[in-house]
Protein backbone atom coordinates (compact mmCIF):
# COMPACT_ATOMS: atom_id res chain seq x y z
CA UNK A 1 0.00 0.00 0.00
CA UNK A 2 1.37 3.08 -0.64
CA UNK A 3 0.06 6.68 0.43
CA UNK A 4 -0.05 9.84 -1.39
CA UNK A 5 -0.78 13.50 -0.63
CA UNK A 6 -2.74 15.18 -3.20
CA UNK A 7 -3.52 18.57 -1.52
CA UNK A 8 -4.82 19.46 1.74
CA UNK A 9 -7.63 16.97 3.02
CA UNK A 10 -7.21 14.60 -0.64
CA UNK A 11 -5.00 11.38 -0.07
CA UNK A 12 -5.06 8.59 -2.70
CA UNK A 13 -3.70 5.06 -1.39
CA UNK A 14 -2.51 2.38 -4.27
CA UNK A 15 -2.43 -0.96 -3.83
CA UNK A 16 -0.91 -3.93 -4.66
CA UNK A 17 -3.68 -5.55 -6.81
CA UNK A 18 -3.55 -2.26 -9.14
CA UNK A 19 -6.73 -0.42 -7.52
CA UNK A 20 -6.20 3.20 -6.44
CA UNK A 21 -8.75 4.76 -3.81
CA UNK A 22 -8.96 8.93 -3.78
CA UNK A 23 -10.37 9.92 0.14
CA UNK A 24 -10.99 13.11 1.14
CA UNK A 25 -11.11 14.05 4.66
CA UNK A 26 -11.49 10.78 5.90
CA UNK A 27 -13.65 9.18 3.57
CA UNK A 28 -13.04 7.13 0.70
CA UNK A 29 -14.96 8.97 -1.95
CA UNK A 30 -13.79 7.82 -5.44
CA UNK A 31 -11.38 4.84 -7.04
CA UNK A 32 -9.66 3.26 -9.85
CA UNK A 33 -10.17 -0.07 -10.59
CA UNK A 34 -7.92 -1.55 -13.48
CA UNK A 35 -10.22 -3.31 -16.18
CA UNK A 36 -13.22 -1.43 -14.52
CA UNK A 37 -12.41 2.19 -14.58
CA UNK A 38 -12.98 4.59 -12.44
CA UNK A 39 -16.06 5.01 -9.43
CA UNK A 40 -16.86 7.48 -7.72
CA UNK A 41 -19.70 7.86 -4.60
CA UNK A 42 -23.25 8.64 -5.32
CA UNK A 43 -22.98 10.05 -1.64
CA UNK A 44 -22.51 14.11 -1.18
CA UNK A 45 -19.84 14.94 1.50
CA UNK A 46 -19.38 18.87 -0.05
CA UNK A 47 -18.44 21.03 -2.20
CA UNK A 48 -14.64 20.65 -1.81
CA UNK A 49 -15.31 16.57 -1.74
CA UNK A 50 -16.89 17.26 -5.41
CA UNK A 51 -14.05 19.37 -6.73
CA UNK A 52 -11.92 16.85 -5.07
CA UNK A 53 -14.05 13.85 -7.54
CA UNK A 54 -13.63 16.15 -10.21
CA UNK A 55 -10.10 17.23 -10.25
CA UNK A 56 -8.98 13.55 -9.48
CA UNK A 57 -11.41 11.99 -12.02
CA UNK A 58 -10.53 14.24 -14.70
CA UNK A 59 -12.04 13.71 -18.19
CA UNK A 60 -11.65 9.54 -17.46
CA UNK A 61 -15.31 9.19 -17.09
CA UNK A 62 -16.49 7.38 -14.21
CA UNK A 63 -19.56 5.37 -12.87
CA UNK A 64 -21.47 6.05 -10.00
CA UNK A 65 -22.06 3.61 -7.60
CA UNK A 66 -23.13 3.15 -3.84
CA UNK A 67 -21.10 4.62 -1.04
CA UNK A 68 -20.81 0.72 0.19
CA UNK A 69 -18.88 -0.48 -2.74
CA UNK A 70 -16.51 1.77 -1.84
CA UNK A 71 -16.49 1.06 1.62
CA UNK A 72 -15.91 -2.96 0.30
CA UNK A 73 -12.57 -2.11 -2.03
CA UNK A 74 -11.27 -0.30 1.18
CA UNK A 75 -12.03 -3.30 2.78
CA UNK A 76 -9.97 -5.46 0.24
CA UNK A 77 -12.82 -7.46 -0.38
CA UNK A 78 -13.22 -5.74 -3.91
Amino acid sequence: MKLKALGPNQTEVTFANGVIVLFSYTGAVAAYRPGVGYLVTDQFYSKTTLRHIEEWVGKHGSTTVSQDVLDHIVGGTH
